[in-house]
């Protein structure tokens, strides 16, 4: 069994725009896969076209914050991102309902992204061109190469300075996330509290397992707290970090003038 990891909902831009682009290589690869297969490939079409029923116009205005408009590319960037999770987690990201939960979903990222990032950059937090270029490098060994890289961002319509521009956004908004939330030291009765309802929540799951009559897997076996100390205190690390972070967007958000247009 795995310890949970909680991970800050925020999607900025950069790592939005690298998934969505990965979700159309990937939406290749499934098609070539499934070549001989009429019905995949045609529910694999509707899925997709039902998707894509979701995004805007690239260059409507989605939202205005702080006199600073948003439009519908980076909406469709990190609208992408968030169907690809809604779909990991099972849950179908086409019905109705949970259409307009992501739609909400999205537009709450983009606020929440943007005032912090106009935070940040009030307060003069800004990328070197090192630190640009060293995040680039790792996106072209993602991709495999700058090529594959390139054609990538030719295929959602991303100029590369609009890109170098995203990823300078994100490292300005880790680097301010730090700022205003350091990571704080975790105390041994932390530590113990999360392990005991790690393990609690484990044996209940065995003991629903057992009662439905479902075989016990090997290896299922939980870890010592010695051997899941060091994960346990990142996580709570993590999640204290995240929540800092939460509540100042929150006061940045009550202080913002924030105009909806869709």
């Amino acid at each position: 069994m795995k310890m949970k990891k909680v991970l800050f909902p925020i999607m900025t831009a950069a790592l939005a725009l690298s998934l969505a682009a990965c979700g159309g290589d990937d939406k290749k690869k499934t098609d070539k896969e499934a070549e001989g297969t009429p019905e995949d490939n045609a529910a694999m079409e509707e899925l997709q076209a039902k998707l894509a029923e979701q995004e805007v116009d690239a260059k409507k205005v989605v939202v205005i914050v702080n006199k600073e408009e948003l439009k519908g590319e980076q909406y469709n960037a990190v609208l992408g991102s968030i169907q690809s999770q809604m779909q990991q987690m099972g849950q179908d990201p086409t019905s109705e309902e949970m259409a307009e939960t992501i739609k909400t979903q999205t537009i709450d990222a983009m606020i929440d992204q943007t005032v912090l990032l106009q935070s940040a950059k009030e307060k003069k937090v800004e990328a070197t061109e090192e630190e640009i270029e060293k995040e680039y490098n790792g996106m072209v060994e993602q991709f495999g190469d700058e090529d594959t890289l390139k054609k990538a961002l030719k295929s959602q319509d991303v100029t590369m300075d609009a890109f170098k521009a995203q990823i300078a956004d994100s490292i300005i908004f880790k680097k301010y996330s730090e700022e205003v939330a350091p990571l704080e030291e975790i105390s041994e009765e932390e530590v113990q509290e999360y392990y005991d309802g790690f393990v609690a929540q484990a044996e209940a799951q065995k003991k629903a397992e057992a009662e439905a009559g479902e075989e016990e897997q090997e290896g299922n076996d939980l870890p010592k707290l010695e051997e899941v100390k060091d994960e346990i205190e990142s996580i709570l690390k993590q999640e204290k970090q995240q929540q800092k972070i939460a509540a100042h967007i929150q006061e940045l958000k009550e202080k913002a003038e924030i105009e909806m247009k869709i």
